[in-house]
């Protein structure tokens, strides 16, 4: 493995610790679009599952007592449904198409980030609440980006900060959970996805620890556009690259 893909491996390992541990999550999105520059989308999708899997089971351990279980449990049959069609999509579409996509999704998450968008969903029905878990599954899938859909769904239920972030730990350790057996089945969390997985899990965590030292003296303002400025660069690289 050559010097600079070692390098976009362990930068992308150290902004998702990072963004996990000390900012709720926010950025977190920039590890996969870094870590495909290194390596093919594939393997950088099911690499990151099994250190996603590992960060959840902390974060939930953490904040477990105040989730709204019951919301969770509404989400996740449609999240579901969002895992299979994404990895129908991974084996039918190209890997090159794979990586622009990301690059999509990436670019528009980070605007949506930056921009503080988000639809108004006060008073559709209850059931539209599932598309936002179907989407929220979908994202995951195709890029490990399950986060932004469905916190659409939660803050329209009016939670205080720690219910938030609890509710949304919960679902998205269930929505990854969901994801491995597909991922094995279409071959993206394979035996090289797992020792990659292994290599990069201790700097993942230690990462985490960092991001707790580093939320003391960096704003989460000035960290998320950080972070969403280059996941649009990200972005836009993958975009090019899967069209040249």
């Amino acid at each position: 493995m050559f010097e600079p893909e070692v390098l976009f491996l362990g930068i992308a390992v150290l902004l998702l610790g990072v963004a996990k541990g000390g900012f709720g999550g926010v950025g977190a999105p920039v590890a996969l679009p870094i870590m495909a520059l290194a390596v093919s989308p594939a393997l950088a999708l099911g690499a990151l599952l099994p250190i996603l899997i590992a960060m959840d089971l902390v974060s939930v351990g953490a904040h477990r007592k105040n989730a709204d279980i019951p919301a969770v449990l509404y989400a996740l049959p449609a999240a579901g449904v969002g895992v299979l069609i994404g990895a129908a999509l991974i084996v039918l579409v190209s890997p090159a198409l794979i990586g622009g996509a990301i690059g999509v999704l990436a670019i528009t998450f980070a605007i949506m980030a930056l921009t503080g968008y988000a639809p108004r969903i006060d008073g559709w029905p209850r059931w539209t609440n599932g598309v936002f878990g179907g989407l929220s599954g979908l994202t995951s899938t195709l890029a490990h980006a399950g986060g932004p859909p469905i916190h659409i769904y939660f803050l329209s239920r009016g939670y205080a900060q720690h219910q938030f972030v609890a509710t949304s730990a919960l679902f998205m350790a269930g929505v990854n959970l969901i994801k491995v057996v597909p991922f094995v089945v279409v071959g993206t969390l394979d035996r090289e996805a797992a020792l990659l997985s292994l290599y990069l899990l201790p700097l993942a965590l230690a990462s985490a620890y960092v991001g707790v030292l580093v939320s003391r003296r960096m704003s989460k303002a000035v960290f998320k556009i950080a972070v969403n400025g280059l996941m649009i660069v990200v972005g836009l690289k993958l975009i090019f690259d899967a069209f040249t």
